[in-house]
């Protein structure tokens, strides 16, 4: 099973408190859940991947909102084909959640 968190699940995201407290309510889910499964001796796979701003129709739509000023205050959004890629890797890893990118500075994933 995987889930589609957000990097807002674990940094301070100021004037959305709601949506980073529902990313982490996300991850402490697939992480808790993850940890169940294997203590139940159970073969399946809990993984949640934390992506930055991927740039999907909805995103971009906002792109003249003010109120998403936030959205693109940093390296612009990531593609959404390589975060794709990223949530198949992931599934085939022993890693339970992913952050992406690694830091924050790397533009574009």
């Amino acid at each position: 099973m995987l889930n589609v968190a957000s990097l807002s699940a674990l940094t301070p995201v100021p004037g959305l408190a709601l949506y980073a407290a529902t990313k982490a309510a996300v991850l402490s889910y697939a992480t808790s859940a993850q940890g169940d499964l294997r203590h139940a001796g159970l073969p399946v796979r809990v993984r949640a991947l934390c992506p930055d701003v991927v740039g999907t129709r909805m995103v971009t739509a906002r792109a003249a909102d003010p109120g998403a000023a936030l959205l693109f205050g940093g390296p612009k959004p990531m593609d959404e084909d390589a975060v794709a890629r990223a949530r198949m890797a992931l599934m085939d890893s022993r890693q339970i959640f992913r952050v992406m990118p690694r830091c924050r500075r790397q533009a574009g994933g």
